[in-house]
């Protein structure tokens, strides 16, 4: 479980929380503005070479057209990799949806729970504590991370 808030620049496989993913990433996101120079340069990943499990991207990610994703910048098409219930904003990110690496959604689709609640994410709410419960959702925004409810 993780989240990245700030700023991330590189040249190549630059991600907003792994550069270079070789191992499986779940439960996290990114709210930071992600650039790199040359390519390989994702909201989340830099370059995949693993899976990636209920996941997002809400931050900005520029880059040279090549290898520039609102999630994964560019994945090993050589090596399995899953990116199941991922998704980017398409219009903070800049990037356009793309299938084959989670899906690109509007704002107004990643501030809604049942968007995320459909892909089988988790939420605890104010009258259950479910114990496989990743997830909570503010009256307002994106979803975040239970250990981070006030």
């Amino acid at each position: 479980m993780s989240v990245s808030k700030g700023q991330v620049a590189g040249e190549l496989d630059v991600g907003g929380l792994v550069g270079d993913a070789s191992g499986d990433i779940i439960y996290c996101y990114n709210l930071s503005q992600v650039s790199g120079k040359l390519f390989d340069i994702g909201g989340v990943v830099g370059y995949c070479s693993s899976s990636i499990t209920q996941c997002f991207n809400a931050g900005p990610v520029s880059g040279p057209q090549c290898g520039v994703g609102g999630l994964v910048g560019d994945e090993n098409k050589f090596v399995f990799e899953d990116f199941d219930s991922c998704f980017w904003d398409v219009e903070v990110s800049g990037q356009p949806d793309r299938l084959e690496t989670g899906m690109g959604l509007t704002t107004a689709q990643m501030q809604d729970i049942e968007t995320f609640e459909a892909a089988g994410w988790k939420f605890v709410d104010e009258g259950s504590e479910d114990p496989n419960a990743v997830w909570w959702m503010p009256e307002e925004g994106y979803p975040r991370l239970s250990w981070e409810r006030d």
